[in-house]
């Protein structure tokens, strides 16, 4: 019992002392940290290094100001709902009963016990961002003086002379590291010698094996297989050709183990290994095979230009990459490296320039209106874009702005290797997702299209960061612009983060997935079993799907932390003006689902409505679709289904009623005809059995004697059919038995005629 009773003493008064002590020394420490960060802030003379070592420990506090802000925030929360689950307050506190008076009280008093941390919290995050802000500003300012510092032209002659001169001499240093490891080199000869061989064998037999070895696992030729060999044979080469790499790379290391050796090798490396990525990044775009079609589509036989061209650049990046670090061995590395980098700037640029030059060649897949693709589109942007930077970079670079070129011509070239990867992996994911997802069904169309377009946005997602470092952005600014996604939006009482959008997206994706199997269950499992037509069964599939989708929603936006009760305001002011515009499609949706749970008309059943006559198509959400006999399709707003008057031919059964009319010359046998066409109408194969034919004298017209023969069929939809065989028989008949059918005569009386005759032979006389 002492054991609980100081346990409970703990809990309720040492801990919350303790951690109260904990956060009181991490302000201070805060303080004193601020106060030190200002003062390096406020010297001009600091160096970046230093800068970036101060932001990232103001980061790491800022992170926990963070935290203790949302915890803080989450129990103010909790306390307020407490406070608000009381009611509101009374004027009089007569009406309220003690403890309530003494509960409303507490909670009054936690709330300002808890208010003051989450305040202090949230002084010292904004002072932390405030601090960063600084920094970033101050070496964001650095690196723009550098990179528009006007430095020594590299026309120059003599910094040509100096640049081979540096060559030579880590050339030299090379040579006689070679020379001291040679011992070392004898003793992992075999080691040596193995990877060499690797390497050899991967590039010499690695593409021509790798085709016979996917010849014979995919031997047959269905879909899935021949995109499987078709897709794996363009990449398993690339795939072969980095193994061999890094073979060569382990038998160099084991060649030149030394200082200058490790530059030369982890250089030449990356030279081999972007010249490949080049290559293979331009054959699967541009140039296409037996087994593979070009991504983009060539006219004037450019696509080995463009190969060409865009495995060159690979190249050139490489080579920058090596030179970039054997210069950086030198003492003065800023002077040596400005020729070499000024001839690899205008190879770069002479390639881009021409690739950016046949991107306008590419074939037009134009549309029904004449426009272009997005791919179209977006890469003759790109290339109006590739062309300037073309044109602008070896003059910057020969005027003295080396760094300004380097950043304008290297990171093209980087981002149009990122987008190619963007759309070679988002092609392939396309291509088995076409295999995977049946394009026979409309809901697996939907979903392999929505599948595609998430791949896409993530693809995008991840190189947007790759590209935006390539252009010069700091790694500090990506986490920057990860802490302000991570704070969110205020959005009323809510506050919106990452963690919370991509919770919403997740759990609504994996509902939406989850409705579709159980309507998938509902239509090969369970309905088949039942005796609905195939009107209900769609009914209860679109039912299960609306119903579906608005419960994930529900939860999607609960599981989510998003309070939709600053919506209610907003709603409320905006729905008398919506209300109006929006009144005609609720009005569709609402008799929609009216048309779905009562189904006054079904799927497939004849109606006539507002004067066309068909078969209902489907029943969608705003709109019925009507096949008409004419082979057109009618979009008829369900309001008008609910509202107006509709002729449904088939609604109870298929049975229906045919009217067949019928006149005879006076003078005919009424009761001969009546038996004629009663003999005809049970001869049909088309009546209901068991239904009896009526054969109805329906008047004496002003030209015949009007018949009609009533009967029942079997299906309705056979009445013009069955309509028009009757008339043919009752011909036939009628002439067999000598009845005339008539039609109709008129006789023509002129007035005065006596005078008409007179004036006609005195005009013949004249």
């Amino acid at each position: 019992m002492r054991s609980l009773i100081v346990g409970f003493i703990f809990i309720c008064f040492v801990q919350p002392l303790w951690g109260q002590s904990n956060i009181t020394k991490t302000y201070e420490t805060w303080n004193t940290i601020a106060a030190e960060a200002e003062v390096i802030i406020a010297n001009t003379n600091t160096s970046t290094i230093s800068l970036e070592e101060l932001r990232q420990e103001l980061s790491q506090n800022r992170s926990i100001f963070l935290d203790l802000r949302e915890q803080g925030g989450t129990r103010l929360a909790s306390l307020k709902a407490q406070l608000a689950a009381l009611g509101p307050e009374p004027e009089d506190n007569k009406d309220e009963s003690e403890d309530i008076i003494e509960r409303r009280a507490a909670l009054k008093l936690q709330i300002k016990t808890e208010e003051a941390p989450s305040r202090e919290a949230a002084e010292a995050f904004e002072r932390a961002n405030g601090l960063i802000a600084e920094v970033d500003e101050i070496i964001r300012s650095r690196q723009t003086a550098q990179l528009f510092e006007l430095q020594k032209s590299p026309l120059n002659p003599s910094l040509l002379i100096r640049s081979f001169n540096g060559l030579g001499l880590f050339i030299k240093s090379i040579r006689d590291e070679a020379v001291e490891a040679t011992d070392s080199i004898k003793q992992s000869f075999l080691e040596i010698l193995m990877w060499l061989v690797i390497a050899a064998l991967l590039i010499w037999q690695g593409t021509f094996r790798i085709k016979r070895t996917l010849i014979s696992i995919f031997s047959s030729e269905n879909e899935w297989q021949v995109t499987a060999k078709a897709r794996l044979g363009q990449f398993l080469p690339f795939v072969f050709s980095i193994l061999a790499l890094i073979s060569i790379y382990y038998a160099f290391k084991l060649l030149l183990p030394g200082a200058a050796g490790s530059v030369l090798v982890c250089g030449f490396a990356m030279f081999l290994g972007l010249g490949l990525a080049g290559r293979w990044l331009s054959k699967a775009i541009f140039s296409g095979d037996e087994a593979n079609e070009a991504l983009f589509k060539m006219i004037d036989n450019n696509a080995d230009t463009a190969v060409r061209n865009v495995g060159f650049l690979g190249w050139v990046l490489g080579a920058f990459i090596l030179l970039d670090n054997v210069y950086a061995q030198s003492s003065n590395p800023e002077d040596l490296i400005l020729v070499p980098n000024f001839l690899l700037v205008i190879m770069a640029s002479i390639a881009l320039y021409r690739f950016a030059g046949i991107a306008n060649t590419f074939e037009q897949n134009r549309g029904l209106d004449g426009d272009l693709s997005f791919r179209q589109m977006s890469l003759r942007f790109l290339s109006r874009i590739v062309r300037l930077i073309s044109i602008v970079g070896p003059i910057i670079a020969a005027i003295g702005y080396y760094q300004a070129s380097v950043a304008l011509v290297y990171p093209i070239i980087e981002t149009l290797f990122a987008l190619g990867i963007v759309l070679i992996a988002h092609t392939y994911f396309s291509e088995f997702l076409n295999i995977t997802w049946s394009k026979d069904e409309k809901d697996n169309t939907l979903t392999a299209g929505f599948l595609r377009t998430l791949i896409g946005i993530i693809l995008i997602c991840v190189a947007i960061p790759c590209i935006a470092l390539f252009w010069g952005a700091r790694t500090t600014d990506l986490t920057e612009f990860w802490n302000w996604l991570q704070n969110g939006f205020q959005f009323g009482d809510t506050r919106l983060t990452p963690v919370n959008l991509i919770t919403f997206v997740v759990i609504f994706v994996l509902g939406y997935m989850l409705t579709k199997l159980i309507q998938r269950g509902l239509k090969d499992s369970i309905l088949p079993n039942t005796r609905l037509d195939a009107g209900g069964k769609n009914a209860v599939l679109a039912v299960t799907s609306y119903f579906g989708i608005f419960v994930v929603a529900m939860i999607s936006i609960t599981a989510a932390g998003i309070d939709l009760s600053g919506l209610a305001i907003v709603a409320g002011a905006l729905s008398v003006g919506i209300g109006f515009g929006l009144q005609a499609i609720v009005s569709n949706f609402v008799s929609g689902i009216i048309l779905l749970i009562e189904r006054p008309i079904k799927q497939g059943d004849w109606v006539e409505v507002g004067g066309y006559s068909g078969y209902v198509r489907s029943i969608n959400v705003r709109s019925t679709m009507i096949d008409t006999f004419d082979r057109a399709t009618v979009v008829v707003p369900n309001s008008d289904l609910i509202a107006g008057t509709v002729t449904n031919w088939t609604h109870n059964s298929d049975n229906g009623r045919v009217i067949v009319p019928v006149g005879v010359a006076y003078g005919s046998d009424p009761r001969n005809v009546e038996k004629i066409l009663r003999e005809i109408a049970e001869s049909h194969p088309r009546i209901l059995p068991g239904s009896t034919p009526s054969v109805v004298f329906k008047q004496f017209g002003a030209d015949s004697m009007d018949f009609e023969i009533r009967v029942i069929l079997q299906d309705v939809n056979y009445l013009l059919s069955v309509k028009s065989e009757m008339n043919y028989e009752i011909f036939k008949r009628f002439k067999e038995e000598g009845i005339e059918i008539p039609f109709a005569q008129r006789d023509i009386h002129l007035r005065d005629i006596d005078k008409l005759t007179e004036a006609i032979k005195g005009k013949s006389k004249k």
